[in-house]
């Protein structure tokens, strides 16, 4: 048992080692065809790194037939993982957007608090006054009675038609 472990602990020194050296060849590799070929260094740069995860895939690939590690196990290991990251990206994606739509919002100035409005939102016509802009919404005064809050990335979407503009910034 001890025998099998100093194997597979050289062998796995061997593996990295060839990593190494495999990814240096295709660095010289890459450098020599740009030169030769006059490719640029932006995309002799983007092609080492891509042959260096490439190398990397291999030596792991190679590590884990050293280690006995079970494909089946693995795979079904990675698939979860990779399913739940799909549906926690999915799950703050709406989020994500709401703020970057505000920075947007904020930073080009199409309207701002106190500009009359109007926009067309599922076949409905709302108009109003800018009441508040936040993170994630904008509030819209129709009357006194009714406010409407629209999400940033939806009011964004829209075009929105501005009636009068008293209260935001001239651009």
């Amino acid at each position: 048992m001890e025998n099998k472990l100093v194997i597979q602990l050289a062998l796995t020194a061997g593996a990295v080692f060839s990593g190494m050296v495999l990814n240096l060849i295709f660095r010289k590799a890459v450098r020599a065809s740009g030169d030769l070929k006059d490719i640029g260094a932006a995309r002799q740069k983007v092609l080492q790194r891509s042959l260096k995860y490439l190398a990397s895939v291999m030596v792991v690939i190679v590590l884990i037939l050293i280690w006995g590690i079970d494909f089946a196990s693995l795979w079904v290991i990675s698939v979860s993982l990779i399913g739940f990251m799909g549906v926690a990206l999915f799950a703050t994606w709406s989020f994500i957007s709401n703020i970057f739509a505000a920075f947007v919002l904020f930073f080009s100035s199409p309207y701002g608090i106190g500009d009359r409005v109007s926009f067309k939102d599922n076949g409905t016509l709302h108009e109003g006054v800018i009441d508040n802009m936040t993170l994630f919404y904008v509030y819209i005064k129709e009357s006194e009675s009714s406010r409407v809050c629209i999400p940033n990335n939806a009011i964004l979407q829209k075009a929105v038609r501005i009636l009068d503009r008293t209260g935001g910034e001239q651009s």
